[in-house]
Order: structure tokens, then C-alpha cells, then sequence
């Protein structure tokens, strides 16, 4: 008498984002089609694919943020908001790197102007023609 063992067969399939084509993630009836979409496109030369994208405009915040923790993407969401607007949040990203970049670029600026022409960090403000409004902000990062 042979004892017969009752096992279940378990399947597993995996997705990947890389393989699936534009018209796949219209079939997820989730967020999850939103994820797997901007994790395909996160390494493209340009996000244009995202503007074009309603599910994109309006998506919870639990899967923004898990789409920028996986992505390691640096997303300006707001603390308050439940409802993100993707294409919103990447120009707002985008805009901050921006002004961080040019931040950066005029402080290296201002000290290349202080150490030639051993002049103080008001000085090489005022030969960079730097607004009297802005330089408080360069003052405390110099």
C-alpha cells in the first residue's frame, strides 16, 4: 500500500519591465502597471514617454513612493500630498537639480574670485554682480 502525498504545484512568473511593450502596462488594473512602466523607462535619455501617460497624472502615494525608493530616484513630493501628479514631481526634480547645479557653479564662482584676487566673500559678490537678495543664500555655503 503505497502513500500517496498531496502536493501542490506552485508556479511563479516573473515580470520584467525591460520585456514587456508599451501597450502591457495599459493591462494592469493597479498602480503596478505605473511602476513597472517608469522602472522600464528609468534609464532613458529623456522622460518625454512620462507626459503622455493619464495613469501617470494621478497616482498613490504608496506607489510613488516605492517607484522612487526602487529607482533611487530623488522625486519632489510634497509631505501632504496622497495624490501624485508623476509628471509634476519629475520637472520639480528636474528644476531642483537644476538650481542645485547653478548653486554650485556660482559658490565655486565666488571662491575662484576671492583666492585670484584675495578679496572677501561680499567683494567677489559684488565683481560677480550677484543680487544683494541672493547673497545671503551664498554667504552661509561659501
Amino acid at each position: 500500500m503505497g502513500c500517496r502525498s498531496n502536493q501542490t504545484r506552485l508556479e511563479i512568473s516573473l515580470l520584467s519591465p525591460d520585456l514587456l511593450a508599451e501597450t502591457d502596462f495599459d493591462k494592469f488594473r493597479t498602480s503596478l502597471g505605473a511602476a513597472l512602466q517608469f522602472l522600464k523607462h528609468q534609464n532613458d535619455d529623456n522622460m518625454d514617454w512620462l507626459k503622455d501617460q493619464e495613469r501617470m497624472k494621478s497616482l498613490d502615494r504608496a506607489t510613488a513612493d516605492f517607484i522612487q525608493t526602487t529607482t533611487g530616484t530623488n522625486l519632489h513630493l510634497e509631505d501632504d500630498e496622497e495624490v501624485i501628479d508623476m509628471c509634476k514631481a519629475w520637472k520639480n526634480s528636474l528644476k531642483q537639480a537644476e538650481d542645485k547645479g547653478k548653486a554650485s557653479e556660482r559658490i565655486n564662482s565666488i571662491r575662484n574670485v576671492m583666492k585670484t584676487l584675495d578679496v572677501t566673500v561680499t567683494r567677489a559678490m559684488e565683481i560677480l554682480c550677484i543680487p544683494v537678495e541672493e547673497q545671503k543664500k551664498y554667504i552661509s555655503m561659501v
